[in-house]
């Protein structure tokens, strides 16, 4: 279920960048939540110039919206907000006042993936077993 889209002026990012920002989504993903790899999902979108602007002045936003289901302790999102900041800034080049990371709760009884209502934290290896083989 996890869901990262990453909204980037056009041009901004290459190929290269994406397959990294992707890799990088993941890992910090899996390794703060212990989610199977297969599950996390990612998102390239982009705008033209001239369509973001920040205190009123035009720019090149970099937005990473992470949308991860709920039942995560804050110290475990805090430190995906880290990580996914400085991985994001490393990769983007964007400055601090033009990029922006976002975490959302989602809670799993509004989420399908597989036809099937997403599971509690704690029981994701019985609705695998099921949902996901």
């Amino acid at each position: 279920m996890p869901f990262y889209v990453s909204t980037t002026q056009e041009g901004m990012l290459s190929a290269e960048q994406k397959q990294t920002i992707s890799e990088e989504i993941t890992r910090i993903h899996c390794a703060a939540t212990g989610a199977p790899r297969s599950v996390v999902r990612v998102l390239f979108m982009t705008y033209p110039s001239g369509c973001a602007f920040s205190g009123g002045r035009s720019g090149a936003l970099a937005v990473l919206s992470c949308e991860i289901r709920a039942g995560r302790g804050i110290a475990v999102k805090q430190t995906m907000l880290k990580e996914f900041w400085e991985m994001y800034a490393r990769v983007t080049g964007a400055a601090k006042d033009q990029m922006l990371v976002i975490l959302t709760d989602v809670p799993a009884g509004q989420v399908m993936e597989f036809g099937a209502i997403l599971p509690e934290p704690r029981e994701e290896a019985a609705w695998l077993a099921v949902h996901a083989a």
